[in-house]
């Protein structure tokens, strides 16, 4: 008796200290948001959409005013007559100082004289922020980079 005493109280501690267990659940680590990365992201996503949409005029309302005469030429010279079929955000970060970002694109396009689709994965895009609103800074900007990123919501 005293034998199946001792296991019912065993068993009894057991399932108190099982049950605490369970009460308390380890904290939860969310990743904390940025809202100045965000921003970036969905303004580079609206200007990419943009482009998607064949929408050029609209993609230089997205251009630093001092890029956009450089986007101009580039157009005069038939920079933009590829057609992009798709593309990712790859990658978003914030330069330290606050207003320097790059976005990191994945562009698919159909350019001619090739009829078939190609892809340039890590594509860099600078971008500033000017008065609480981020532009891209269109410039030469090296095409590839190494590594992986992460971008806001994927």
């Amino acid at each position: 008796m005293k034998h199946q005493t001792m296991c019912s109280v065993s068993l009894l501690i057991i399932a108190v200290l099982l049950w605490g267990c369970a009460g308390s659940s380890a904290p939860q680590l969310t990743p904390q948001r940025n809202p100045d990365r965000d921003a970036l992201y969905n303004r580079a996503k609206e200007l990419w959409d943009a482009v998607l949409a064949n929408e050029r005029g609209k993609t230089v309302d997205f251009l630093l005013p001092e890029a956009r005469e450089q986007f101009a030429q580039y157009q005069a010279m038939g920079g933009t007559s590829f057609n992009t079929i798709s593309y990712n955000i790859d990658a978003v970060e914030i330069e330290a100082d606050g207003i320097h970002g790059i976005v990191v694109v994945t562009n698919t396009f159909i350019a001619p004289p090739i009829p078939y689709p190609r892809t340039v994965p890590g594509q860099i895009t600078n971008w500033v922020k000017v008065d609480g609103i981020w532009y891209h800074d269109y410039r030469p900007a090296p095409m590839m980079i190494s590594g992986s990123r992460n971008a806001p919501g994927q």
